[in-house]
C-alpha cells in the first residue's frame, strides 16, 4: 500500500505542474498577442516612413532642375551620415533613382553624383554587403 500512495503522490505533483503551465499560457499568449499587435503597428510606422522617404528622395533625384538633383544628391549623402538605416532599408529604390544620376548627361550633376558616391561608400561601407 504504501508503493499505491508513493506512485499516486508524482502523478498529483505532475498534474499540479500542468495545470500551473497551463494557467500561465493564456498570459504569456495575450503577451505575445499585444506584443504582436505593437510590432504590426511600428512595422505600419516604418513601411511609412520608408515609402515616404523613397518618394521624397526619388522626387528629387528625378527633378527637371539641375539644381534639384543636386539637393537631392546632397540629402542622399546626409541620410547616409545622419539615418544609414533608412538608406540601407530602402537601397534599391533609392539606388535606382541615384544611378540614373549617374549617367546624367549634364555634367556637372553627373560630376558631383560621381563624387558623392565616393561619400556614400564610405559611410555606408559597414552596412553594404
Amino acid at each position: 500500500m504504501p508503493q499505491d500512495t508513493q506512485a499516486d503522490i508524482p502523478s498529483r505533483a505532475s498534474g499540479t505542474v500542468r495545470a500551473s503551465s497551463l494557467n500561465r499560457e493564456p498570459l504569456n499568449q495575450t503577451n505575445r498577442e499585444s506584443h504582436s499587435h505593437y510590432s504590426c503597428r511600428s512595422q505600419t510606422q516604418s513601411f511609412a516612413d520608408k515609402t515616404e522617404y523613397i518618394k521624397q528622395i526619388s522626387d528629387l533625384l528625378a527633378s527637371k532642375d539641375f539644381r534639384e538633383r543636386i539637393k537631392g544628391i546632397d540629402q542622399l549623402v546626409a541620410d547616409c551620415q545622419n539615418n544609414p538605416n533608412m538608406v540601407i532599408n530602402s537601397i534599391f529604390p533609392v539606388f535606382d533613382a541615384f544611378r540614373a544620376r549617374l549617367q546624367e548627361s549634364n555634367s556637372k550633376v553627373n560630376l558631383y553624383a560621381l563624387e558623392s558616391l565616393q561619400k556614400i561608400i564610405h559611410l555606408l561601407k559597414d552596412k553594404l554587403s
